[in-house]
């Protein structure tokens, strides 16, 4: 069992992640998702170009992940999963925040990525760092046929409202 830490008393770490956490982010996936990808799947993300995976860790424990593909101009957000015993803490928050002003360094302008409807606590975050929905995609995921909104982000005016 994984002790539960307050924010407070333990900082949290944002950091590029390697191969070597592939089993921590295979088991944050398990946990966080209804149809976790295989850990050949999560694998194989590590090594195309285009994929760059990050972690918020808390006294060294790998407490989220995250996994985007950056093509051009563009990020687009595949995986977000935070374990349950370290949400409501900021940690989501942080990481999308930390991975967004590592995007603008590569030249991203735009965040997308796509949000189960009833994730109202996801929902809630991404709006709250300026996604706003841009579009539906009608049965998208594949355990219950819900929809999955699209979510957007610009990226400098993200920034500007940090400075």
């Amino acid at each position: 069992m994984e002790k539960v830490i307050k924010k407070a008393t333990a900082p949290v770490i944002f950091c590029r992640l390697s191969v070597s956490s592939l089993p921590d982010i295979s088991r944050i996936e398990k946990v966080c998702e209804p149809n976790p990808w295989s850990q050949a799947l999560l694998k194989r993300e590590f090594f195309k170009p285009l994929s760059l995976y990050y972690g918020a860790r808390q006294q060294g424990v790998l407490a989220g992940y995250l996994l985007a593909h950056v093509v051009a101009d563009e990020a687009h957000v595949l995986k977000v999963g935070v374990l349950p015993q370290f949400r409501r803490r900021g940690i989501a928050s942080g990481l999308l925040q930390y991975v967004t002003v590592d995007f603008y360094d590569r030249g991203v302008r735009w965040v997308t990525l796509e949000v189960r409807e009833s994730n109202k606590p996801a929902r809630s975050l991404y709006d709250s760092l300026g996604f706003y929905e841009v579009g539906r995609r009608k049965g998208y995921y594949v355990d219950n046929g819900e929809d999955a909104l699209v979510m957007s982000l610009n990226v400098r005016e993200f920034l500007d409202r940090c400075r």
